[in-house]
């Protein structure tokens, strides 16, 4: 029997299924998936993610919508 829950995991690889919800908060941060905001007065499921390039101005390494959250 093994008693480390990490290599119980390991050995058995990633679960077939995953829960989804159409809400999360995390760190203060409230994100909805874009059908949950039909109808609503509030959006918040766009999402950036800043970049920082020394050599040149600041990029975005990712600028979409969420469509799902597991």
């Amino acid at each position: 029997m093994v008693e480390s829950q990490l290599l119980h995991d390991l050995a058995w690889g990633p679960r077939k299924k995953v829960v989804t919800w159409p809400i999360y908060f995390v760190n203060g941060f409230k994100f909805h998936i874009e059908e949950w905001s039909i109808g609503k007065q509030i959006v918040n499921y766009g999402v950036c993610v800043k970049g920082d390039d020394h050599s040149r101005d600041e990029e975005n390494y990712y600028d979409g919508i969420i469509k799902e959250i597991m």
